[in-house]
């Protein structure tokens, strides 16, 4: 699958203009290095095609935007919290007392 000069990846999903989805080829431009770091994890065994790390590096792509849209998430929440006065000024004074009630936990 993967050459000198491109890669193509197939694509089982391509958004076409009415919003339906189609089945096309997708051409994917690597660096040599990256090329390199393909072929070196199949000639070790770790990976049997180039499509295996085509497919990892989509899947950990997909596990850290998930986890953005996380964080994400959870500062749109704390911000409405705010805005209904539901949050607390942070100061000196409540920094310390909150590490005072957490050691006495200890």
């Amino acid at each position: 699958m993967i050459c000198d000069e491109k890669s193509e990846v197939r694509s089982a999903l391509d958004t076409s203009a009415s919003g339906s989805y189609a089945e096309r080829d997708m051409d994917v431009q690597l660096t040599p290095d990256q090329r390199a770091f393909v072929r070196q994890a199949i000639d070790s065994g770790r990976l049997r095609r180039e499509e295996d790390a085509v497919k990892e590096a989509l899947s950990l792509w997909e596990e850290r935007e998930r986890g953005r849209a996380e964080i994400l998430a959870a500062v749109d929440e704390a911000e409405s919290s705010l805005a209904r006065g539901e949050g607390r000024a942070i100061t000196q004074e409540s920094m310390r007392s909150t590490t005072t009630a957490t050691s006495n936990f200890e």
